[in-house]
């Protein structure tokens, strides 16, 4: 019996001493691997996808669609990373890991010009971007009187960047000489290192390390009261990333046809053109990861067997350039939790341009801890509740 009761002491005892903060450490040592995904598109469902036969129906695509057109997107990440959190006032941790993400979207004009069937002059527009990283830090964080504050020093690698430049699609009618559909425009590819070293396996540390980029994190946090818990936090972009090898591939396809069923019946869409150039270092390119900054509440009612998580904020994409994008970010999270044991946790939220649901589960059985999450998302809110986008999480974590 006794053993028994110092068996839950030993469980219970780290819920004691990290009680008042946002995210609470479940060990004192851990070894920890996390990996997830997620796709999505806004007109598609995915029980659409997985059938014996196909139909597209763009009347249905249509009614489907946002406003903003048809687009589709893709996360893939994994994190191996080891924590030390021995004393309350002193605790750090190391990492590594991958990010990638990327993003196509085509003008909704485009659907709804092809639904309606009717022959006029008309231009659509798309765009894309991917981005690879390769990502390593540390973090410290020390208490500073009822706070705590954290800051992360941040390395990591650029891989690939991909985007679509100068890009424009449509339909031309003339009187004299038909119908002509045409689409143009560049599709720039930038590498850490040449393609041809890549496909032949002869890459060097040294040709990767010279695009290192960095960025700061920065987090404090501090009780308002015995039941809420308020933090804020940034991701800081320092010196940017470079990539040194570019390929491009300039697209220029146009069909002269008298209409369109002639394109479906013939198969013939007329002159393409399709070249390529390749740079090397006089092209380079400099990129950061995403600016970000946030504030988090937790409040925890009932002690710490439930607690509301809400967070505010925003992210700038591609920061300091031209190109930069801004867009607002937030979660709403609930989580119930049994002597630390035990949990599942349901959110909704906007992270990184998607609208994401999830669920997810936690077992800690101290030594191991296993987390596993599930969820439906899309970049459109009212289609992120139509399963037209699937994501998953899996961590593992090892230790005492």
């Amino acid at each position: 019996m006794k053993r028994i009761a110092l068996f839950f002491l030993t469980l219970l005892f780290p819920l004691f001493i990290f009680a008042e903060e946002l995210h609470r450490p479940h060990r004192y040592v851990e070894l920890g691997l996390d990996a997830g995904f997620g796709v999505s598109n806004s007109t598609v469902k995915i029980s659409d996808i997985f059938v014996k036969e196909i139909r597209i129906n763009l009347k249905d695509w249509l009614d489907n669609m946002g406003a903003t057109g048809f687009n589709m997107g893709l996360t893939l990440n994994s994190k191996a990373f080891v924590n030390i959190n021995f004393d309350e006032s002193v605790r750090f941790g190391f990492y590594l890991g991958t990010e990638n993400s990327g993003f196509f979207e085509i003008e909704r004009e485009l659907f709804e010009y092809l639904e309606i069937g009717e022959i006029k002059n008309a231009t659509f527009n798309a765009r894309m971007y991917y981005d690879s990283f390769f990502a390593m830090g540390g973090n410290f964080s020390t208490r500073i009187k009822k706070g705590r504050l954290s800051v992360g020093l941040n390395g990591f690698i650029p891989l690939m960047h991909g985007e679509l430049k100068n890009v424009s699609s449509g339909v031309e009618v003339d009187d004299y000489t038909g119908i002509k559909a045409y689409a143009r425009g560049n599709v720039n590819l930038y590498s850490c290192t040449n393609p041809d070293d890549v496909i032949n396996g002869n890459i060097e540390i040294s040709e990767l390390s010279r695009g290192l980029g960095m960025d700061l994190s920065l987090a404090y946090e501090f009780p308002l009261s015995s039941k809420f818990q308020l933090g804020f936090s940034g991701r800081i972009p320092v010196v940017p990333g470079r990539l040194f090898f570019r390929n491009t591939y300039a697209v220029n396809v146009t069909a002269n046809v008298s209409t369109f069923p002639q394109i479906l019946n013939d198969g013939d869409i007329g002159a393409t053109e399709m070249s390529s150039e390749s740079y090397s270092a006089d092209a380079a390119v400099m990129i950061h990861r995403p600016l970000k900054f946030g504030a988090e509440l937790a409040w925890r009612p009932h002690g710490a067997y439930f607690t509301f998580h809400p967070m505010l904020g925003f992210g700038i994409r591609y920061p300091f350039t031209s190109d930069f994008y801004f867009y607002p970010e937030y979660k709403l999270a609930a989580e119930f939790e049994l002597v630390h044991t035990v949990g599942v946790t349901f959110s909704t939220a906007y992270l990184d341009q998607t609208f994401i649901h999830q669920l997810d589960f936690l077992l800690n059985l101290r030594i191991l801890e296993l987390d596993v999450g599930f969820s439906i998302q899309s970049r459109d809110f009212w289609n992120s509740f139509a399963a037209r986008g699937i994501g998953g999480f899996v961590g593992v974590r090892l230790g005492w």
